[in-house]
C-alpha cells in the first residue's frame, strides 16, 4: 500500500479540523487509515507507546510500522478514529458490516466499493479449497 500523500495546500481546512486544538493544516490525513487532527496525532502516539513523536513529527504516520500500529491500534480500541468504534462492532460471530467497517476507519469515501473486496477475497478463497 503506497503511503504517499499529495502536496498538502493551504486550502481551507475543514469543519473537523478546526474543531480540534492545534495547527489545523499540519494535522491532515496521513497513514493506512488517514490519522487526522491535532489531538488524535497526540492522543494515538501516546497509546501506541511512541510519546509525542506523532504530534512533533507528524510525517512519522507515513511509516509503514507507524501507519500499521495505528490502524490496527485504532481498529481494536476505536481510539485515533473518527467515529470512536472498533473492529468488532462490524465483524464478530456473524455479523459482516464490511460497509460499516469501512466507515470506522475513513468515513464514507468509497464505502460500497472498497467494503465489497471481503466478499470478493472469501469467494476466492472458498473456490480454491475446493
Amino acid at each position: 500500500m503506497d503511503l504517499e500523500t499529495q502536496p498538502h495546500t493551504d486550502a481551507a481546512a475543514k469543519p473537523a479540523y478546526l474543531q480540534a486544538a492545534g495547527t489545523e493544516l499540519r494535522y491532515y490525513g496521513r497513514g493506512y487509515c488517514q490519522l487526522t487532527c491535532w489531538d488524535s496525532y497526540f492522543s494515538t502516539g501516546v497509546e501506541i507507546g511512541l510519546g509525542l513523536n506523532l504530534l512533533f513529527q507528524p510525517d512519522r504516520a507515513l511509516e509503514p510500522a507507524i501507519a500499521y500500529e495505528v490502524m490496527a491500534h485504532g481498529m481494536i480500541y476505536g481510539s485515533g478514529f473518527a467515529s470512536g468504534k472498533r473492529l468488532q462492532m462490524y465483524l464478530t460471530g456473524g455479523l459482516t458490516d464490511y460497509v460499516g467497517a469501512r466507515a470506522m476507519v475513513n468515513g464514507k469515501n468509497e464505502n460500497h466499493a472498497i467494503a465489497g473486496a471481503p466478499d470478493v477475497f472469501k469467494k476466492s478463497l472458498l473456490a480454491a479449497r475446493l
